[in-house]
């Protein structure tokens, strides 16, 4: 687990000098793997010839730096030895950071109106729902057609008007069985989603 070579990559990011670095090994950049983590680690680069993790790197001012490890096992001076390549995913963290704040928000939402809310992408797939459309059948991970035992699109389609036709808004009625059995009619509005270029990624559903 000890260094016997840096790159000038590392030092930047780590602000330690190279001959600091090649006193240290993993457990002194790693403060979240125990030594026990680390040795398996080793072990396992060694039994497989790779092993990829996350972890997270402490730099000399105390800066933790979230990090993707790339190892493999290779020679090195004519010995054993493990190459890590340590990408900076600080950026993608925050990224998936601000995206499960951003979906709690919208989940507190969903709940918090008197109607039922779903995300669907151009493959009818459902992107998310909340629990009143979930109550009609509609799931995540579900074709929306499939609330209805539909193996094809649904007739007159919000959806596919949005996608295909490049429609602004659909507002159509149709007639549906809850999950108590009853049968309940619903109205339904359409709307794009659109990414920061205008492009729709998805579509809105009222019900």
């Amino acid at each position: 687990g000890n260094f016997v070579d840096v790159n000038g990559a590392a030092i930047k990011v780590l602000g330690y000098s190279r001959d600091e670095l090649l006193s240290f090994g993993i457990k002194d950049v790693d403060m979240h793997l125990t030594p026990g983590q680390a040795n398996a680690i080793m072990s396992r680069v060694a039994s497989i010839g790779t092993q990829n993790f996350e972890t997270v790197h402490t730099a000399k001012d105390g800066t933790e730096i979230p990090v993707e490890i790339i190892s493999s096992q290779i020679t090195y001076r004519g010995k054993p030895a493990v190459l890590g390549i340590a990408r900076n995913i600080s950026e993608r963290k925050k990224a998936e950071l601000e995206l499960k704040q951003y979906n709690e928000i919208l989940e507190r939402v969903g709940e918090g109106i008197d109607a039922g809310l779903a995300v669907i992408n151009k493959d009818y797939r459902v992107v998310w729902s909340n629990k009143r459309l979930m109550d009609l059948g509609v799931a995540p991970n579900k074709k929306c057609y499939e609330t209805f035992n539909l193996g094809i699109v649904c007739p007159n389609c919000g959806v596919e008007k949005i996608f295909e036709n490049n429609a602004s808004l659909d507002v159509h009625e149709y007639k549906t069985v809850n999950s108590k059995g009853e049968t309940v009619w619903v109205e339904l509005r359409v709307t794009p989603l659109k990414d920061p270029n205008g492009v729709t990624i998805a579509t809105l559903e009222l019900a």
